[in-house]
């Protein structure tokens, strides 16, 4: 009976684990330490009530609104996927964020801007649900903006 109760506890445990994880899978902010940044996700293509569902091999359209209190000579966009112990930079990211934003640089500080960013969903053989983070840095590598979130990529 020990060994039936113990198999229903982790059960439970691991239902609310996982429940726990999907309400929480919104883009979310993060480096918000650095007070270098005000930033707004007003939405993102394949999530909705809590949960970040992504197509493999498709693009996805973020909006978002970005008020930097630094000025920006150049702007440097970079993104990750980590999941487990792999860390892996995103492919098909702007490195150049004047150009991917279609902005004039520089950018000065306390000008709000609403852009449309688009990124790619690269093809793996299984779905995965790796933790995605975009950070955007200025030329003196002071953090413009930065998202973050766990997403499921499926077939």
């Amino acid at each position: 009976m020990s060994l039936v109760k113990s198999f229903n506890f982790l059960s439970a445990t691991l239902f609310c684990l996982v429940l726990i994880k999907q309400t929480n899978s919104q883009f979310e902010l993060c480096e918000t330490k650095a007070g270098t940044f005000n930033a707004t996700i007003e939405s993102v293509t394949g999530c909705s009530d809590g949960v970040c569902n992504f197509k493999m091999e498709t693009w996805v359209a973020a909006t978002i609104l970005i008020t930097p209190k630094v000025t920006s000579k150049s702007l440097v966009v970079e993104g990750f996927a980590k999941w487990s112990f792999l860390n892996i930079k995103l492919p098909h990211v702007r490195r150049d964020g004047c150009v991917g934003f279609k902005e004039s640089c520089p950018w000065p500080a306390n000008q709000t801007r609403r852009r449309l960013v688009w990124f790619y969903i690269p093809y793996l053989w299984f779905e995965v649900s790796p933790t995605v983070r975009f950070i955007i840095t200025n030329d003196k590598q002071q953090v413009v903006a930065c998202f973050e979130s766990v997403v499921n990529l499926i077939k």
